[in-house]
C-alpha cells in the first residue's frame, strides 16, 4: 500500500456538492487539500497527488513535497521586451490553452507581479508603430 494522507470528503462536502463541473470540484479540492496540510502539517508550499474514491467519500493524498520558496534564488531579467516577445507570449499562452479573448489580461498580469511593470498590448502596439514607422 502506498504511503499517504486520506481526509474524509464529508468534512468538505457542502463546497464539494456546490460546484458543478469536474474540474471546478479538483480545483476546490487542490485549495482545500493545500490548506488541509498548512494547517495540520505545517507544510507551507508542496506538490501532490491525490486520488478521490466517490464510494468512500475520501480523499487519498500521496508524493507528497514540500517546497521552500525561500530557498530559491531571484531570477534576473536583463533583457529589454520588444514587440515580437509580446506576440510570442500571446501565441504561448494561446497554444497553451489560454483563451484568446484572455491572453491578453493574463500577459498584463505577469507583468504586474513579476516585472513591476504594465504591458498593455495596445499600448506597445501603437508604440511601436509610431517608433518603427510601421
Amino acid at each position: 500500500m502506498e504511503k499517504g494522507i486520506t481526509i474524509s470528503l464529508e468534512a468538505i462536502e457542502p463546497f464539494y456538492t456546490e460546484y458543478k463541473t469536474i474540474e471546478q470540484k479538483y480545483e476546490m479540492i487542490i485549495t482545500l487539500v493545500k490548506e488541509y496540510l498548512e494547517k495540520n502539517y505545517g507544510y507551507k508550499c508542496c506538490d501532490f497527488n491525490y486520488s478521490i474514491n466517490e464510494n468512500e467519500k475520501s480523499i487519498f493524498i500521496y508524493n507528497i513535497v514540500e517546497y521552500d520558496l525561500q530557498k530559491y534564488e531571484p531570477i534576473r531579467v536583463n533583457h529589454d521586451i520588444t514587440f515580437e516577445d509580446i506576440k510570442r507570449t500571446l501565441k504561448v499562452l494561446a497554444d497553451n490553452g489560454v483563451e484568446r479573448d484572455e491572453c491578453e489580461v493574463v500577459l498584463q498580469a505577469i507583468g504586474y507581479t513579476l516585472l513591476d511593470t504594465e504591458l498593455d498590448c495596445d499600448k506597445i502596439a501603437k508604440k511601436m508603430v509610431v517608433e518603427k514607422g510601421v
